[in-house]
């Protein structure tokens, strides 16, 4: 029977498969460190990406903001012509108003009647006059009544010297300025 001495063969199988191991080893960690240097290059690629998209985004996000600002400002610019065009609106509107107002004032004094002063604050009238007589007072009161365009007469104060029985009485009285609907609904 023949012996063989299979060590040597086998050390150097162990031996060659250890060199093969080892260079794959060596290989598999190379390659992966490769992806890994690929990897990181391509995430630094996307990271450069998205951080000039994020930049594109707040300029246009600033710019928007100026343009928002811009147009809020024309906003209130157009909301304060409009207010204006409203007060010219009803100040032309009240214009023939009160053309008519101070008609029925001069149209309802009767002829023993006089005014002295008229003040008015929106729609509320004041007079100061002198009248012969209170039953004068009485006449034009009722006159304002029957006004279109005048209403609500009071009567506040009424005096007299009584020293002088033909001195003129004087009065104050307010009263309210009104328009009728079907004037107004033929001037528009």
């Amino acid at each position: 029977m023949i012996n063989f001495n299979l060590l040597p063969w086998r050390a150097q199988q162990r031996k060659h498969q250890q060199q093969v191991f080892i260079l794959l080893l060596s290989g598999i960690v190379g390659l992966c460190l490769c992806t890994l240097f690929v990897m990181q290059l391509v995430i630094n690629h996307m990271a450069s990406i998205q951080q000039t998209r994020n930049h594109y985004l707040s300029q246009e996000i600033q710019s928007l903001n100026t343009t928002i600002k811009r147009i809020q400002g024309l906003d209130q610019t157009r909301q304060a012509l409009i207010e204006r065009s409203l007060v010219i609106q009803a100040l032309q509107q009240a214009r023939p108003s009160l053309v008519h107002t101070f008609d029925q004032i001069a149209r309802t004094v009767p002829n023993n009647l006089h005014l002295v002063a008229l003040q008015q604050q929106g729609e509320n009238i004041e007079l100061t006059g002198m009248a012969e007589s209170n039953a004068s007072i009485s006449s034009y009161m009722l006159n304002i009544e029957n006004s279109t365009w005048l209403g609500a007469p009071i009567l506040s104060i009424i005096s007299s010297q009584e020293d002088a029985p033909n001195r003129p009485q004087h009065f104050s009285m307010s009263l309210t300025q009104r328009a009728p609907q079907h004037t107004l609904s033929h001037e528009q």
